[in-house]
This record gives C-alpha cells, sequence and structure tokens, in this order.
C-alpha cells in the first residue's frame, strides 16, 4: 500500500494510490469534480502522476488532452502497452 504522503485526494473525497485507482476514479466522477483537478491551466492528475508516480511518458500525453474521456483512454491505453492490464 502507498503511504498516505503518496496519495491523491480527489475533490470528491475519493483517495487514489494507483493509476488503476485513478482510471477507476475517472469513470465515476462527475464533470465538475473533473474540472477542479483539469483545466486548461493545470492538470493535477497529471502533475501527481509525475511527480508521485514517475510516470513522466504517461503524464506528458495526459497533459495532451482536456476530457475526462480521453484522459481515461489515455490512461487504459498506457496500462495495456507498459504494463499489459486491461
Amino acid at each position: 500500500m502507498a503511504c498516505s504522503c503518496c496519495s491523491f485526494w480527489v475533490s470528491n473525497g475519493a483517495v487514489l494510490r494507483t493509476l488503476l485507482d485513478l482510471r477507476n476514479e475517472l469513470g465515476k466522477m462527475t464533470a465538475l469534480e473533473f474540472s477542479s483537478h483539469v483545466t486548461p491551466e493545470k492538470n493535477d492528475f497529471a502533475s501527481w502522476v509525475e511527480t508521485v508516480l514517475e510516470e513522466e511518458a504517461l503524464a506528458k500525453a495526459m497533459r495532451k488532452v482536456k476530457t475526462q474521456k480521453a484522459l481515461t483512454k489515455k490512461i487504459e491505453e498506457y496500462l495495456k502497452t507498459t504494463y499489459n492490464i486491461s
């Protein structure tokens, strides 16, 4: 289990510890919850993925997409190609 300092707290109260957690939570969060973390100026999820999970390539790809659906797809593609996780 990841330490609490490595976790990501979503505005809806969910706590994420892994890329799988992020992928699953993106499917459940509202557009308002998503937009509190992803705006034209910032992408909190990409920052967490880069600095805490140390997945720089994924973070770079995440910053290029701006919708919840596109972000989910990008993470799913990365999990499949990098870790063979569907």
